[in-house]
């Protein structure tokens, strides 16, 4: 993967690619804390309750999806296509 930001600004650069990788890197921290305070705050530990928690893991997947394509859709066009 060939990755053009030679002709960026350190804010475009900012916002393109760091706060992206900081929104990953949270996103992924809030997928695996989330379902582990879930469980511990209601002591699950029954099945319906462990399935509960898998299901909210799965909307909160889905809702961090969302958000991510709201704040940089561009990232889901061939690079060719971006007009910086």
């Amino acid at each position: 993967m060939r990755i053009v930001r030679a002709r960026l600004s350190w804010k475009d650069w900012l916002f393109l690619d760091y706060a992206r990788y900081l929104y990953g890197i949270g996103a992924l921290m809030l997928d695996l804390f989330a379902p582990l305070w879930l469980k511990d705050e209601f002591h699950v530990a029954d099945t319906l309750g462990a399935v509960l928690v898998f299901g909210v893991l799965i909307l909160l997947i889905a809702a961090e999806f969302y958000g991510y394509t709201i704040l940089w859709p561009e990232k889901f066009l061939d690079r060719d296509e971006i007009e910086l």
